[in-house]
């Protein structure tokens, strides 16, 4: 028997608030960690760059999930649940403001605004470890806010996705290629951003210290830590499905399937890699951070470290815009095989 909406909203946002929760935990500790006084500048920046790229990714993501789900009836409404999700329809002003909220740029603008606010008073207020209020106030705020702000939207998510099926509603479409290239850049942003301002505080933390030079072995020591860090975190975010959401913009005819169904001609970088290709990663990455420490060693006068971190990330980038665009080709070559196995599902538009 399939769940109520209620039912399956709250398992959603279960789950989105825990997967947020972790990943603001972990970045605002190390943010803390590695700015041990952190300036009014690098806060405002961890916070603009954190909170906004992922309510923007997630926003962006949702409404092809909630039309797959509805598409494909993971869920039934209630009488008042569907009472709900008709206002939105019928009333002019409920479905302009729900059209205006659903856009991922004004969720991100709304989200991190309240975040940064709360983070201001938190901090002139309670009287603690201000490390500790941080780490509280992003690891804990940002998941709930984004979560909520989800959850009281739902219903206009399906309201659109509803009236796109039941009145064939024309909306903005893209071709897959432009798609995929939008979400790729939008991924590499977030995570160029988040590497930038975690990481760059460490110029002036005791580890990085360039009292002995960038070949010394505490440095290097040091580095390889970092970037081995960087490197893991940066694979996963590289390999984030958004399958489902793919799914669901195919299906609403938001993206044009021009990918062929067996995704050969778009896919042929997207093969699935072991173990192995990751211990490669790795071991190149620790090769180019000994080979760029010992270029920078040899200067009259070492570059900031900031220079220094440039340069090691700059191939970690490539690798991910790489890896990243072969994952969503692989999600949208999946998505067009649901809409040819489901063609009672699916909708075009002409344009």
């Amino acid at each position: 028997m399939l769940p109520i909406l209620f039912k399956y909203r709250g398992k959603y946002i279960l789950g989105l608030w825990m997967v947020v929760a972790l990943v603001s935990l972990l970045l605002s500790f190390a943010f803390t960690r590695n700015a041990n006084d952190p300036e009014k500048a690098q806060i405002f920046s961890f916070c603009l760059v954190l909170a906004g790229g992922i309510s923007f990714t997630t926003l962006r993501d949702a409404f092809g999930f909630w039309t797959y789900c509805t598409v494909v009836k993971k869920f039934h409404l209630t009488y008042g649940e569907e009472k709900k999700m008709r206002s939105y329809q019928k009333s002019v002003l409920k479905r302009a403001a729900s059209r205006f909220l659903l856009r991922p740029a004004v969720g991100a603008i709304l989200i991190t605004s309240t975040l940064l606010l709360a983070l201001f008073l938190a901090r002139r207020f309670i009287e603690t470890d201000k490390s500790l209020v941080f780490v509280a106030v992003v690891g804990i705020g940002l998941p709930t806010l984004l979560s909520a702000y989800v959850f009281f939207l739902v219903p206009a998510f399906i309201a659109l996705a509803d009236s796109i099926f039941r009145n064939g509603n024309h909306i903005k479409s893209y071709q897959v290629r432009n798609r995929i290239r939008i979400c790729t850049i939008g991924d590499l942003a977030m995570t160029l951003g988040i590497n930038l301002t975690v990481v760059l505080p460490l110029s002036s933390h005791p580890d990085f210290s360039l009292a002995n030079g960038y070949f010394s072995l505490d440095f290097l020591i040091a580095a390889l830590i970092m970037m081995w860090i960087v490197t893991f975190f940066t694979l996963q975010g590289a390999n984030r499905s958004r399958l489902f959401s793919a799914a669901g913009e195919v299906l609403c005819g938001s993206v044009k399937a021009d990918v062929r169904p067996d995704g050969r001609e778009d896919t042929s970088a997207s093969s699935e890699k072991g173990p192995g290709d990751a211990l490669l990663i790795f071991i190149g990455v620790s090769l180019w951070v000994l080979l760029v420490a010992g270029v920078f060693s040899t200067a009259p006068h070492p570059p900031h470290f900031w220079w220094f971190y440039a340069v090691l990330i700059t191939p970690l980038m490539v690798l991910f815009l790489f890896k990243r665009r072969a994952r969503l080709v692989n999600d949208y070559a999946q998505a067009r095989l649901l809409e040819i196995e489901m063609p009672e599902f699916a909708i075009t538009h002409d344009s």
